[in-house]
């Protein structure tokens, strides 16, 4: 083989990783997987950016803005 058949080849590989690669960003980008436990009072998901802020526990949503115990307080408030 002679070399500038070579680099072509290499480049047009080179060409092909890349595309392959720009391919597997964008897809796990979108990836996302949902857990609910048994008794389905906790769901969380989770993404390539970490779990999602919004999570159900004991039957509302609660996350970074609105604590879990705050917002079963708001839904159960206490006799009183």
């Amino acid at each position: 083989m002679n070399p500038e058949q070579m680099i072509a080849d290499l480049e047009s590989k080179a060409q092909q990783l890349q595309q392959r690669s720009q391919q597997l960003q964008e897809q796990i980008q979108q990836a996302s997987s949902t857990a609910t436990s048994p008794n389905e009072a906790v769901t969380v998901r989770v993404a390539p950016n970490g779990p999602d802020p919004v999570r159900r526990a004991g039957g509302v949503h609660c996350g970074v803005e609105r604590p879990c115990a705050e917002a079963r307080a708001a839904k159960h408030p206490k006799a009183g």
